[in-house]
């Protein structure tokens, strides 16, 4: 979607967009999965079937885990690639936000839900806001100047 949108408003393609959406869409996805997961008891209950009722929620949550980390993985491997300035290393600091939602996973997976658990696409969501805000900060000068 992201380079379909910056194709269309610039009439070319910049690769260096698709990598930079990478991050980002990670967690947009972690956040969407961090609601199915939080419903599985509900939706179980009533016929729904989802990524996280197939797996379990033992395998869910390293779907999840995945997810998080990968954002993280992606930043530092575009930095030493070249793709991207050691600005965007700046994202690390996020992570002990990213910590919080994967803790809550991992107190739901020993078969007891976490209080927090209704909150934790709140708290995925709140990760990708700061991580996001850090990003755009670091990767900004590269696109504009």
């Amino acid at each position: 979607m992201v380079i379909g949108a910056y194709f269309v408003q610039a009439a070319s393609i910049n690769w260096g967009v698709l990598w930079a959406s990478l991050p980002v869409g990670c967690l947009v996805v972690a956040i969407l999965y961090s609601n199915e997961y939080r419903d599985v008891n509900h939706d179980s209950l009533h016929g729904i079937t989802n990524l996280s009722i197939i797996l379990g929620r033992e395998k869910a949550r390293y779907v999840f885990y995945t997810l998080i980390t990968s954002a993280y993985i992606l930043v530092v491997v575009m930095v030493l690639g070249g793709l991207m300035s050691r600005w965007a290393l700046l994202t690390l600091f996020t992570l002990p936000v990213a910590l919080k939602p994967m803790r809550v996973m991992e107190t739901t997976s020993h078969g007891k839900d976490s209080p927090q658990l209704p909150f934790i696409d709140v708290l995925t969501a709140r990760l990708h806001l700061q991580f996001g805000l850090l990003f755009i900060f670091a990767i900004a000068p590269d696109f504009f100047f």
